[in-house]
């Protein structure tokens, strides 16, 4: 028996984050939230990582390949069921497990 799947999600945008911590090898925990209003339903994008300081641009700035430790968490708090908002809010991994062995 054999198979395959393949999934692909785009994310495009900017979020600005703050500096929570300086660890202890310099690098920054950063974190930021951003609330967009769409079809009336208010969403939320999380995001959380670890940056080193090198990668920030002049601009203030940092690309989501260079950020280490990343949580991204979506919820869309609008006209969509709790049930539904919970899928969105698990990685591919997650929604196929829970559509292959539901709880």
């Amino acid at each position: 028996m054999s198979g395959s799947g393949a999934a692909s999600e785009t994310l495009t945008g900017t979020i600005s984050v703050t500096v929570i911590e300086v660890l202890a090898n310099g690098y920054l925990l950063v974190s930021g939230e951003k609330r967009v209003a769409l079809n009336r339903s208010d969403e939320f994008i999380r995001f959380s990582g670890v940056v080193n300081p090198i990668s920030i641009s002049n601009l203030n700035v940092v690309l989501s390949n260079q950020v280490a430790d990343v949580h991204l968490e979506y919820k869309n708090a609008g006209e969509m069921s709790q049930v539904m908002n919970d899928a969105l809010s698990l990685g591919f991994l997650g929604r196929f497990f829970m559509s292959v062995m539901p709880f």
